[in-house]
């Protein structure tokens, strides 16, 4: 997400593709809150381990190649392909209650109008926490991203990802969100999406 700042040229600095940082011409720091940890919570979230860490919803399994679109992976040599429709994969992730995740996932598709669900759930209770669909508008990979902020009392989810078809998946990750020093004499203009 970007913040708009009109007739203001910003300098800035990305880190893996992904803006980080900038400064104005204004003195105003603008900034998008970058991972403090950067530690990955989803295990094997480029299948290059089989379905180690995942569970199979439906039927699928992990390929290094297909004859329908994307026909290699996103990234890596390996990705996930369910062969049924509605089906996915999900795993259970311990999370921080009131914490902001970045979460993250390449969605591939065999041809347009295809629907990816992103379902995240109350790990004690199966309480829906959110329902995130992503339409296709074209055969290959989309590369799904939002925060998340997980609400009061949540310490465990289960991360679901399926398609109302045969969806594939690879490159999911999940990463809490931090913030970096920024010295007190600057004014700083924060990305709160």
């Amino acid at each position: 997400m970007g913040v708009c700042v009109s007739g203001v040229k910003v300098a800035g600095f990305s880190v893996g593709g992904k803006p980080v940082a900038g400064l104005a011409a204004n003195g105003i720091v603008i900034w998008r809150r970058p991972s403090a940890e950067d530690t990955e919570l989803i295990v094997n979230g480029g299948f290059e381990d089989g379905t180690n860490g995942w569970k199979i919803v439906g039927e699928g399994q992990v390929i290094t190649s297909d004859i329908t679109p994307p026909r290699a992976p996103y990234e890596g040599s390996s990705y996930f392909k369910s062969t049924r429709n509605q089906g996915g994969i999900q795993q259970r992730v311990v999370v921080d209650p009131g914490t902001t995740y970045y979460i993250s996932f390449a969605y591939g598709c065999a041809a347009s109008g295809r629907v990816c669900e992103c379902l995240l759930t109350n790990g004690d209770t199966g309480d829906v926490l959110l329902s995130k669909k992503t339409g296709s508008t074209k055969a290959g990979w989309n590369l799904v991203e939002f925060d998340y902020t997980i609400p009061d009392k949540v310490t465990t989810i289960i991360f679901r990802l399926s398609e109302n078809a045969w969806g594939r998946f690879d490159a999911v990750s999940m990463k809490k969100q931090g913030r970096i020093a920024v010295p007190a004499s600057l004014n700083v203009l924060e990305d709160s999406q």
